[in-house]
């Protein structure tokens, strides 16, 4: 338990609990024994691929990577660099394609790096003026569906500014890619500019474990009598809940095919020290504090006792997985039972309690718990969205852990916000720096009206300040309008 405490976020609880089972995997084998030369898309990418057939909302599925360079830069060295990184993760180079009713992934060992130079920023332009020209353009002409059997799923663009300053933006279809990833191709990319533009050689320890080589250990993992028991939990978990008459699922396609709105929810100034002292308590993490909170607050909106809101989470088990680009992503379902004579600390405790059991059964990925209990479950499970995200992990690349700035030979690279496409109708964004704490609710507007989400905001910053000013005791229907 202090081993959790000490670890806030949901990979590190997961990866104490694991160690604490004594997690084993298997042995890998070599793909080519294993697969006959027909590798599977993995579980990770099994859900995106139902996406992908209904065809909703392509574009959602592009990760950009926008990076303003300032100071003289070797367009020679910036793509040797990416070429290597492109030669190194077969996961940049993969195709998929369909064969007798399943899908496969096939890497292309032909693919180049295709630097594609666009002169369609304004010259001279102030810094700060980039981003939002960046944003416009990405808008307007490169957030592209990807064409994902023919590929590549792996884009760059060069976009010169002055002869100081360039944006570099790199597109990525989610499919083969993650947030783990980005920090992989970053630390990559860093040490191999570094030489080449100093016409240096350098050798990056090898990929120990290729994606298809993850495939295959996913799969093992769910042959095993552990996987069946904990299928069996996640079986269970959905057995008493009711498909038909709930107030926020909507059909899941549905709410990827239109535009979303982001509301500020106001935290209060002392809300860090306050959870800081409740959680070393109680024995908690800050993640399963805000995530009762925003269960109450689902309760508090539709009077309804149960609610299931889901938390994306990197599953990389094994530790050879750790330097490998490619989706590793799973999803932690957390469910409340609610009822007005609880206080907050009850409900606090009941999410706590939950979130150590389902990381206990978390080796089974969220696509076979759908597979086993029915498509209909798709849309109660993935439809509300808490995202905790802890800064200290953002950019563990970056000269400076919160600024995601870095420093080569001759030139300062500085990340540039690029907004994605949410997948899911209803969610709360939660990112943890330290004495700033940033928190937003992002909705789709043709789902769910403004009152609405205006009711989910007031509600959630009631009950957090109702958390710091210490009427944790309180039951939930005190806080009612």
């Amino acid at each position: 338990m202090n081993q959790m405490f000490t670890n806030p976020t949901i990979a590190q609880i997961a990866s104490v609990i694991r160690s604490a089972q004594d997690h084993d995997i298997s042995t890998l084998l070599p793909i080519q024994n294993v697969f006959d030369g027909r590798i599977p898309i993995s579980y990770y990418q099994k859900m995106f691929w139902s996406l992908i057939k209904e065809e909703a909302l392509d574009d959602a599925f592009n990760v950009p990577i926008s990076l303003l360079i300032e100071g003289e830069l070797n367009q020679s060295a910036l793509e040797k660099s990416l070429h290597v990184i492109l030669e190194r993760h077969e996961s940049l180079r993969l195709r998929f394609y369909e064969e007798d009713e399943q899908v496969f992934i096939k890497p292309n060992n032909n693919m180049r790096i295709n630097l594609q130079i666009i002169d369609s920023l304004p010259k001279g332009i102030e810094k700060e003026q980039i981003t939002i020209e960046i944003n416009k353009l990405w808008e307007e002409e490169l957030r592209i569906p990807f064409d994902v059997y023919n590929g590549p799923l792996f884009k760059t663009f060069l976009l010169p500014v002055s002869k100081t300053r360039h944006v570099l933006l790199i597109n990525i279809h989610h499919i083969i890619f993650d947030g783990w990833s980005i920090n992989i191709f970053m630390n990559e990319f860093k040490k191999l500019y570094t030489a080449y533009s100093q016409e240096q050689d350098v050798i990056l320890p090898a990929v120990a474990m290729q994606y298809s080589d993850c495939v295959y250990d996913l799969q093992e993992r769910h042959k095993t009598d552990k996987y069946q028991n904990q299928l069996k939990f996640w079986q269970q978990q959905f057995a008493d809940l009711d498909m038909d008459e709930r107030s926020f699922p909507v059909a899941f396609s549905k709410h990827l095919t239109t535009k979303y709105q982001f509301k500020i929810i106001n935290t209060p100034k002392s809300l860090d020290n306050a959870v800081s002292r409740y959680c070393e308590i109680h024995k908690i993490t800050p993640y399963m504090l805000y995530m009762a909170l925003f269960h109450a607050c689902l309760f508090m909106h539709s009077g309804e006792s149960q609610h299931i809101a889901t938390s994306p989470q990197a599953d990389r088990s094994h530790i050879d997985s750790h330097q490998t680009i490619g989706l590793f992503l799973n999803d932690l379902i957390v469910k409340s039972t609610i009822s007005k004579e609880m206080s907050l600390h009850d409900i606090i405790q009941q999410i706590s309690n939950f979130i150590y059991k389902a990381l206990e059964n978390s080796d089974v990925h969220m696509a076979a718990v759908i597979d086993s209990i029915g498509e209909k479950a798709r849309d109660n499970i993935f439809n509300i969205l808490f995202n905790y995200m802890d800064a200290q992990n953002f950019y563990n690349y970056a000269d400076s852990p919160d600024s995601g700035k870095i420093s080569l030979p001759n030139l300062d690279m500085e990340l540039i916000k690029v907004d994605p496409t949410p997948f899911q109708s209803l969610g709360i964004n939660f990112i943890n720096i330290p004495q700033n704490i940033m928190c937003e609710l992002s909705y789709n507007p043709e789902l769910y009206t403004e009152e609405t989400d205006n009711n989910l905001v007031r509600y959630y910053e009631r009950l957090l300040e109702a958390f710091v000013s210490g009427q944790d005791k309180e039951n939930i229907s005190y806080f009612y309008d």
